[in-house]
């Protein structure tokens, strides 16, 4: 069966079967998109990933319900707001503006989710969701994608899309996933809140095979600073516009669409750390040669989350030493100091786990001076690699973070 992906950036590509409405609800600024429904108006199959936080925020609490009885139709998500910590009053929200929205439509309460992001601890401005529903309902479009990613932002400085156009079998079909993210991004399951939807119809056993592939090698691979967010979500969506058969697990051509799908998810995810708030810089940790896939994973993630690594990376400093002892604390048992080697860029600075001779300084902080560079750890111990995307910490971070609330 022949396979054809085109990676465009058309952010009016439509996917068949949704349509997306976005406006300025003003739940914490004027004039600023932040409230946005997608609407499933065909057959579908969607999986979606919730937070892996304890104590997940109001809305996801409830679509958590909703999704136990329905497929769902209707996705409003809303920004400015988290709806976390807010308690029953929040989960009374949640299911007050769902029940609105199946007023509207005809559909079951059931059958809609609610997503928010923002400040977490403030009660939700209900009554403006409702209020601006019957609007939203009216400027329903097949291409709102952009002014969707918009929509959701938070401290994002830029939308982030990702667009794709594929033929199979000579049909033609879309895939187009929007998220937001920029600050409490280390998430254990999903990413902040991420939406991607495909016109190319899928078992629910595909999706749920390629949501955990996708995930795994896109947003559980990355770190801005540590944090896991009360409210993180993922969404995967299939329609099925022509009621045609369902592609399955065991289709030759399944292997190339996760592959595809999983491409998608992997730009919007390095999209998240490079607006990380107040980041100057994107890097990739590599870590090749450890005894176990859990072993490497732990290693990247501790070299990701350390300050003292990410604070280096700032001032272009070539401290090894910082990378060095985060590999040590990792957590990970089965690694020797005396055969470490780590690279920045291509420059070995440390060799069987002590400085290299007459290394040239100069010569590594160029390597770091580029807004995008690598860090790379052979551990020498067995097969196993992995990967993981961070940023710098820079003092904007804190600026951010000081002034969020104000």
């Amino acid at each position: 069966m022949q396979f054809v992906k085109n990676k465009i950036q058309n952010t009016k590509v439509i996917v068949r079967g949704i349509e997306l409405s976005s406006l300025a609800a003003g739940i914490r600024y004027k004039d600023r998109l932040d409230l946005c429904l997608i609407s499933i108006k065909t057959p579908s199959n969607s999986v979606v990933r919730f937070t892996s936080n304890r104590f997940p925020a109001a809305p996801i609490i409830i679509s958590k319900q909703h999704l136990n009885k329905k497929e769902p139709k209707y996705l409003l998500i809303n920004a400015g707001n988290a709806n976390a910590a807010t308690g029953e009053k929040g989960e009374k929200d949640t299911s007050e503006i769902c029940r609105e929205i199946s007023k509207l439509t005809g559909c079951e309460k059931e059958e809609v989710l609610m997503f928010s992001t923002g400040v977490i601890g403030e009660l939700l401005p209900a009554n403006k969701i409702i209020s601006s529903l019957p609007k939203l309902f009216k400027i329903n479009t097949q291409s709102g994608w952009k002014e969707a990613a918009k929509a959701i932002m938070t401290t994002d400085t830029f939308p982030k899309i990702c667009v794709r156009e594929f033929e199979l079998g000579g049909q033609r079909y879309s895939l187009v996933g929007i998220c937001k993210g920029s600050g409490m991004i280390q998430p254990k399951m999903a990413t902040m809140l991420a939406f991607v939807a495909t016109d190319l119809p899928l078992s629910r056993k595909a999706l749920e095979v390629i949501s955990e592939a996708a995930l795994s090698d896109s947003f559980n691979k990355i770190t801005v600073d540590g944090e896991t967010s009360t409210n993180d979500s993922f969404v995967l969506i299939s329609t099925n516009p022509e009621n045609n058969n369902f592609l399955d697990i065991d289709d030759p051509a399944f292997r190339l669409v996760k592959s595809l799908i999983a491409d998608c998810c992997q730009e919007l995810a390095i999209n998240i750390v490079k607006d990380g708030e107040g980041a100057t810089k994107l890097v990739n940790i590599r870590v090749n040669g450890a005894g176990s896939d859990r072993e490497a994973k732990m290693i990247a993630s501790s070299i990701a989350n350390s300050l003292l690594v990410k604070t280096a990376i700032f001032a272009e400093d070539p401290n090894w030493g910082r990378i060095f002892s985060a590999v040590g604390a990792s957590g990970a048992e089965n690694i020797k100091q005396n055969i470490i080697d780590i690279f920045i860029g291509d420059i070995r600075i440390c060799h069987h786990g002590k400085a290299v001779e007459n290394l040239d300084e100069l010569e590594v902080i160029a390597a770091m001076r580029p807004r995008n560079f690598d860090i790379r750890i052979e551990l020498n111990i067995g097969s196993f690699s992995t990967e993981t995307w961070t940023c710098d910490l820079s003092y904007d971070y804190i600026k951010i973070n000081a002034e969020y609330r104000s």
